[in-house]
């Protein structure tokens, strides 16, 4: 049986693991810290300006994600079936509104 023990330090925590010969010291990340370093992945945004960037990441568990510029707002993680939901909501439900109202409008006069 392998010893496991996790450092008080802050920061990434270490788990000590006994190899077959030797004991190595691993690395392991929090839900956060995974999440912030995937989202961190150039490879996860598509190329073109900042602004107009798609994040598509397996590995991050997050759904709605901030921008590669925060400051102007979330975006989506096309990678997870939560956000294509949600992007089919905003491109049928949007429109549906739209002409739901217009008719009403339409009906008053």
């Amino acid at each position: 049986m392998g010893y496991t023990g996790n450092d008080a330090a802050p920061g990434p925590h270490r788990r000590r693991t006994w190899g077959r010969r030797y004991r190595r010291e691993v690395e392991v990340m929090t839900g956060n810290e995974a999440d912030r370093a995937e989202w961190e992945k150039a490879a996860n945004w598509t190329s073109g300006p900042k602004w107009l960037s798609v994040y598509f990441s397996h590995d991050d568990s997050r759904t709605w994600v901030p921008k590669r510029i925060p400051s102007m707002g979330w975006t989506l993680n096309l990678a997870k079936p939560g956000a294509v939901a949600w992007l089919i909501g905003f491109l049928v439900g949007l429109p549906l509104l739209y002409v739901a109202i217009a008719l009403s409008i339409c009906a008053v006069f």
